[in-house]
Parts: structure tokens; sequence; C-alpha cells
């Protein structure tokens, strides 16, 4: 799109001068237009166009040049149109086009492609400058770098040296220095990883702006088959707390590099929008930290005693990954997690029962484990493989009564169906120690006074020590005539 530019405007003539001055620095050196090369090529596609612009600048008849403006290389045609401008010394016709870059001027003559009198005319100008290269390079597969420095020919393979990306990344508005191999402004791990050929350049959140684009400035000043294909952006949206082999974050939501890549995203909204927007794989996250999957350094950091780090363990090894905000505490998780997998937590500390319980109800859920943690260390061990149905049956109380209270003790009992004479009576005894002397009408006499005599050794029983646990036991049994369970229990004592 061109536009054409009044005439007569203070404005308007200063763009004119400009225009000239540049004709006459170019024509005056006729060689700065052809890149200085830096590849390696059997055949240098500037060859033709540098013999062809040295015979134009040895013309000195104004209608000769003109024929070289209307036929052959377009740069050719475009420094046959400098000649012209400068011993004309006049423009009369300016021009205006409209680019992503913003709005560039030139004088209009010949038949030349608008981006090469662009390019030329404005020749002073890095970003402007490579207009006039963009379409030779694409149809040559030559890779153009435009500096302050000048304009540089890679040739067709992308080897970009540091000093040309030095002096491009020097026109940002920020302060890149040379560190470890590749470019870095800025403290952190969070920010802009760019990977230009072989190096990578690293901008920091921290340094970010709200004005800046660097990927543009970089593609304002670079031309080739594919600037796009060559230039690999992301995002590094955490800090490494640990050095993975190979990194496993997630990925970054397509849509906002295309956004970035366009320029019309800042660094800073770039870097903000990518992170609140990733996509994490299986990782550890603790904030802004990554861990990569190190649950040991992990732990290390987020856990305060060994049960936390057996309970965060026992959650990551369901879940496969952590992503947890800055402020949370392992309490937090833990009660996040709990009714997903608060059974496998008490196993993996070595308490195969399930303890029940509502962390909607708790303030501090790891306090209510703890509790309950204490109290299942209380309680007496089991006797597996001895064949003792009635001690079970007591021992099974006490437990019921030990970790969910009297309202436990009494399903347990009441659960009981086809009772022979001595469970009768052993039920009878744990309602007398409960004082649940209301509900042993259930059974029959005969029960019921068995039961009150065996009710004062039962209530020893429900808040027994380990260490006399199994003998009140064994003395519960004799009481009712089950020498034989006695004498097994007391077999497998201690």
């Amino acid at each position: 799109m061109r536009k054409i530019v009044m005439k007569g405007t203070v404005r308007s003539k200063k763009i004119e001068d400009d225009i000239l001055s540049t004709a006459s620095k170019i024509l005056e050196r006729p060689e700065i237009i052809i890149p200085k090369c830096l590849g390696e090529c059997k055949k240098c596609p500037f060859t033709r166009i540098k013999t062809r612009i040295e015979r134009i600048a040895d013309i000195s008849n104004e209608r000769k040049i003109q024929s070289w403006a209307k036929k052959g290389d377009m740069l050719v045609r475009g420094f046959a149109v400098l000649s012209i401008l400068n011993m004309q010394g006049r423009i009369p016709i300016l021009a205006r086009a409209r680019y992503a870059d913003g709005d560039a001027h030139y004088a209009v003559r010949g038949k030349v492609d608008k981006d090469v009198l662009v390019g030329l005319q404005n020749f002073d100008n890095e970003i402007w400058r490579l207009y006039a290269y963009k379409k030779f390079a694409k149809k040559n597969k030559l890779w153009i770098a435009s500096t302050k420095n000048g304009i540089f020919c890679m040739g067709r393979n992308f080897n970009i040296n540091a000093d040309i990306i030095a002096d491009i990344l020097s026109r940002s508005k920020y302060g890149f220095v040379m560190k470890d191999g590749g470019f870095r402004c800025g403290r952190g791990d969070i920010g802009i990883v760019i990977s230009l050929g072989k190096h990578r350049i690293f901008l920091s959140s921290k340094c970010c702006r709200d004005d800046t684009n660097i990927y543009g400035v970089i593609v304002q000043r670079i031309t080739g088959p594919d600037v796009e294909g060559v230039i690999d952006v992301s995002v590094r949206c955490v800090e490494c707390a640990v050095h993975c082999d190979s990194c496993v974050l997630g990925n970054i939501n397509v849509g906002i590099i295309s956004e970035y890549r366009a320029r019309r995203i800042s660094d800073r909204e770039f870097v903000k929008r990518a992170c609140d927007g990733m996509i994490f794989g299986d990782v550890i996250v603790h904030g802004r930290k990554c861990y990569g999957k190190d649950i040991d350094a992990f732990l290390n950091d987020f856990c305060s005693s060994e049960f936390e780090r057996v309970a965060i363990r026992t959650i990551y090894s369901g879940e496969k990954q952590l992503i947890i905000p800055a402020n949370s505490d392992a309490n937090s998780i833990i009660k996040r997690y709990w009714d997903k997998y608060g059974r496998d937590i008490l196993k993996a500390m070595g308490f195969d029962r399930h303890v029940d319980i509502d962390v909607k109800k708790v303030a501090n859920v790891w306090d209510a484990v703890l509790e309950k943690i204490e109290t299942l260390n209380s309680l007496p061990p089991e006797f597996p493989g001895v064949k003792a149905p009635h001690a079970r049956l007591a021992h099974e109380i006490v437990l019921a009564y030990r970790t969910e209270g009297k309202s436990g003790a009494l399903r347990r009992i009441f659960g009981v169906h086809g009772e022979d004479i001595k469970t009768s009576a052993l039920l009878c005894g744990f309602l007398f120690a409960l004082g649940e002397e209301k509900n042993v009408w259930r059974f029959d006499n005969e029960s019921q006074r068995m039961g009150k005599v065996l009710s004062s050794r039962i209530r020893r029983l429900l808040d027994a020590e380990k260490d006399e646990y199994f003998s009140i036991l064994a003395y519960v049994l004799r009481d009712l005539a089950l020498d034989d369970e006695a004498d097994m229990l007391e077999n497998f004592m201690p």
C-alpha cells in the first residue's frame, strides 16, 4: 500500500533531504549496499549485482541510467533510481508505505519494487534497510542480517554469529550481557528463552517491559527463507530447583506464542499469560520453583517432619504431579488429598487400619492425623492365627472403642448375631462396662448375671496398656470357662 504525500510541508522537505542525502552517500560508496560476506557459498549471488552497480556509478548520462531503472535485478534498478535522484537533486513524487514496523517514505521512480525503494532510500535505518533484500534473500535462499554496523550475508546456512546478535540486542531497551555462551538480561530462571541458531538468549521476567517485544527486535533485523522457523521462542515459567537431564515441563499455549510472534503483545504480557495458562506435565512445582521429578529434593525443602514426608510422598506416588501454590504448606496439601489418600498415608506409616478424619471439621488435619496416630500407637497388637473366636470378638470391641469411641463399640456389639450363652455373657459384660445397662434386656437372665460379673475386668480391659492387655483378656476368657482360648492367647503373648 502506498500513499502520495502532499508537497510543500516542512516535514516533507526534511524527508526529501534525508532521502537525497542517503542517495549521495551510497553513490560515493556503492559497495556498502553489497552485504558483507559471512558465508561459504561456492558462487556469490551478489557478484553480478556488484558488477552492475559499479557500472551505473560510472555513468553520468541520466538517460542511460533510466534504462537501468526499468529492467534487470531489483537491487540494480533501485541503485539506478538513487543515481537519478542524486543527479536531479529533487523528488517530484514522495510516497509513504505502511508496514508492521511503521510507515516509511520513498521517492517513486522507474519500475522498481516498493520494498527495494524503501530499503535503499532509507539505508541509514537498519530496519528499513533490510526491506531491500527480503525478496532477494527468499528467492536465493540466503540469510541476511542488518545491524548498526551494516548489512551481512550468512549464505545459505543460518550460521549467525555472536557479534551480529550482540549488535541486534544492543538496539533493544535491555542490557544484555554475554554469559555462559549465550546472552542474558537479568537474574532468575523465569523469563523468555529465544534460541537463535546455536545461540541462546534469555530475558528475565524481572527485566521484561510493557513497551518492548524482543522477538520483534530480532526479526526486524534478520531475513531469509523462513525466519520464524529458525527462531525458537519459549517461556520458562519456573525456577529450576534441581538440574534435570531433560526438562519435563508442559507446553505453553500455542495461541499465546503466536500472538507474541505477531508482535501483538509485549515481553511482560507474554511471560504473564504464558505462565498463567501453562499446562504442566508430570512435575513437582511449588510456587515458581520446579523440582522436576525429584521428590526427595522437594520433600527436603517443603516438609518439616518425617510424618509429612511420608504423607506427601504417598500423595505424589498416586498423583504423579504436584502443582502447589506458593503460600501452601504440607498441612493444606494433606488436607486436600485426604479423602483420596488418607488410608494409604496411614498404611505407609505402619497403621493398616483406616481412621476416619472429617477434614471439613478440623482446622489442622495434620494435628488430627497425629492425634489418631497416637491412639493407634496405644492399641494392643493383633494375634493372627490364634483360633479363639471369643477372644477375637472381645478384641474387636476394644479396638472399636479405642478408635471410634463408645458408639463404635456399641455398633460392633449389636452387629453380633446368633450368639451362644458365652458370647451373650461377654456382650452383656461390655454393655455393663460401658454404662449401657438399659440395653441388656436383649439377653437372657443368665447372660446378664454373668455379664455383670465380667464387667469389672472388661472395664479394665477397655483402657488396658499393651503390657497388661493380654493377661486381662485371658482372665476374662477363663471367667467364661474358655480355658482353651485363654491358653492359646497366653502362648501367643510375648
